[in-house]
């Protein structure tokens, strides 16, 4: 199956990591629970996708969770034990699949340099987006010895649309990417809203 082709070998080492990690941050935190949960969600598509390829082999007696993982599979549905396991969605399987591996890459950068977030965050490409905006103001309340069920989240909206045009971190806070208007659009010169662009159901926000 293509999709075992393609995520067959993908896994976090999140142990090993762990221990070469010099300091365990908010930040840290957060993209370790993100990895836990591509890690648990890449172990059911692998063993529900390995078991129907058993049944179909006749080593396995089709049973009903079988039956639905091959109907959902047919029909381009994300499977039911597929989707427990991940962020709420309304995607096609093969839209989802393309997303699953965007978060799993932008994780995968991560990994690469543990000790700093990314330059820009994908916030929508965070199972759990809510504790990396809490993660902020925990490394906000710690640099500046603030009080943090003081603090609130400020946001400022640049000119730029893609985060291949940030250059470096953000000296305070986070810079990020993935949230969209609905039923607006985004006046990108004069930073404010406006009524949305005919046949324009979203519309992209910049960093």
């Amino acid at each position: 199956h293509d999709l075992l082709d393609k995520f067959g070998d993908k896994y976090f080492d999140v142990e090993e990591l762990v221990r070469n990690l010099d300091e365990m941050g908010p930040y840290q935190n957060v993209f370790i629970q993100e990895m836990d949960v591509i890690n648990a969600l890449l172990a059911e598509i692998k063993r529900s996708i390995k078991e129907l390829q058993l049944g179909f082999a006749g080593e396995l007696t089709m049973s009903e969770s079988m039956e639905d993982l091959m109907m959902s599979l047919y029909n381009d549905n994300v499977p039911a034990t597929w989707a427990k396991l991940a962020w709420p969605s309304m995607k096609s399987l093969s839209s989802w699949n393309k997303n699953l591996s965007d978060r799993f890459f932008q994780l995968e950068e991560w990994m690469n340099s543990p000790s700093d977030i990314p330059k820009v965050t994908w916030l929508s490409g965070l199972v759990n987006p809510t504790s990396f905006l809490t993660a902020i103001c925990q490394v906000t309340a710690q640099k500046n010895q603030w009080e943090l069920d003081k603090l609130v989240t400020f946001t400022r909206v640049t000119k730029l649309m893609s985060a291949e045009e940030i250059d470096s971190n953000s000296r305070d806070g986070a810079f990020i990417i993935g949230l969209n208007l609905q039923g607006a659009s985004w006046d990108v010169v004069g930073s404010q809203i406006e009524k949305s662009k005919p046949k324009e159901m979203f519309c992209p926000m910049p960093v």
